[in-house]
C-alpha cells in the first residue's frame, strides 16, 4: 500500500518518502521506508530467523463508527504487516 501511496515508480525498489502529519496544532514530518515483501521476509531469514505467520491486521470495529472514511480504507487498503518471526 505505501507504495501506491509514495507514488514509487517501481515496487521492487527500496525507497523512503515523508507524509506531513497535522496532530493537534502541530505538523509532524513522518518518514517512511518502501521495501518490496521480499526484501523483509529475506532479511529476517537471512538473520536466522524462520516466519511463523504474515499478519496484515484489521483496525478495532470501533473505528468505523468514529471515523467511516478511515474505516473503509483501512477494510479495503492494509496499511501494516506484521511478522512473528524465531530463531
Amino acid at each position: 500500500m505505501d507504495h501506491a501511496l509514495a507514488g514509487g515508480a517501481n515496487y521492487f525498489a527500496t525507497y523512503d518518502f515523508t507524509e506531513t502529519w497535522q496532530r493537534g496544532d502541530q505538523l509532524v514530518q513522518m518518514r517512511f521506508w518502501h521495501r518490496p515483501l521480499s526484501s523483509m521476509t529475506n532479511a529476517l531469514t537471512a538473520a536466522g530467523f524462520q516466519l511463523q505467520a504474515v499478519e496484515e491486521p484489521q483496525p478495532d470495529p470501533v473505528v468505523s463508527s468514529l471515523d467511516p472514511d478511515a474505516w473503509t480504507s483501512l477494510t479495503t487498503q492494509p496499511r501494516y504487516i506484521f511478522f512473528s518471526a524465531t530463531r
